[in-house]
């Protein structure tokens, strides 16, 4: 085979393997499909479609079930306050219009149910998820949503508040943390510090990037030696002559190094700066 027939060949294993990495890249790092809220509204179950298994996001470690807010008067990025509790019906006394929701916001004295257990449901938006409720009184129609941020790394799970954000009365919150991973179905339970994401990690990527790399060089590097260039047994391998004495130019540049940590071989008599 020459080399102009070799160039077609050599282009589509390349092509092939950022086709693959591409394609293992998506199928990890988007949301697969629909996670389906359960009767409680409270957790949802959906199928990897990297491992096949099923995996559910449950809040309800998250909450209070005494009719009290589990996160309290936090801040939020529009100055008004807020109050949340994921997964249970939640009032504020004598607050005149925070009874039995699950988020409720202090704006100019006045207070507002954001959400109700009742209309909660789960949705992926790429590869995020998010929870949305809506809320309905004598002065508008609100909407909440909750963005789950996975987050194994956090000692417990945090709530931040955007509020009033991206449209008029569509109030944005968001969890961070582990309560906020997916975990697997098949154990039960509430969410906890055990959930997985279900992306990789960027690291991963670079892995995954790394070994494509590798296999386009090895495998091209082989065929070019054996068709254009005739080689067989160990000189087969790309670049042999440099791979046989990496070991050796490794122990060379370590003593190097070594010699120069300890003062030793300096100035004008050490071999490198000779040669």
């Amino acid at each position: 085979m020459d080399g102009a027939a070799l160039r077609p060949s050599l282009l589509a294993w390349f092509s092939l393997s950022v086709a693959l990495c591409y394609l293992v890249q998506e199928g990890h790092a988007q949301f697969p499909g629909q996670c389906e809220s359960t009767p409680t509204k409270c957790s949802c179950v959906y199928t990897d479609v990297a491992t096949g298994k099923k995996m559910t996001y449950d809040l309800g470690d998250l909450s209070n079930g005494d009719g009290t807010f589990r996160y309290t008067e936090v801040r939020g990025n529009d100055q008004n306050l807020y109050w949340f509790n994921p997964c249970a019906s939640a009032t504020i006394p004598s607050s005149g219009g925070c009874e039995d929701v699950i988020a409720c916001q202090l704006w100019n004295n006045i207070f507002s149910g954001l959400g109700t257990l009742q209309s909660n449901r789960f949705i992926s938006e790429g590869n995020r998820v998010f929870i949305q409720s809506q809320n309905t009184d004598s002065i508008a129609f609100r909407i909440l949503k909750v963005y789950l941020n996975c987050n194994e790394g956090m000692g417990e799970t945090i709530f931040s508040a955007a509020g009033d954000q991206e449209i008029q009365h569509t109030y944005v919150f968001e969890m961070t943390g582990p309560g906020a991973c997916p975990k697997s179905a098949d154990g039960g339970g509430g969410g906890g510090n055990n959930g997985s994401s279900v992306g990789l990690t960027p690291g991963w990527y670079m892995v995954i990037f790394g070994i494509s790399i590798l296999v386009v060089y090895i495998v091209a590097g082989i065929m070019i030696q054996h068709f254009k260039f005739d080689k067989t047994g160990k000189e087969i391998i790309p670049n042999y002559t440099f791979w046989i004495g990496l070991p050796g130019l490794i122990k060379d540049g370590a003593m190097f190094g070594v010699q120069k940590v300890k003062g030793v071989g300096g100035g004008s008599s050490t071999e490198y700066e000779k040669l």
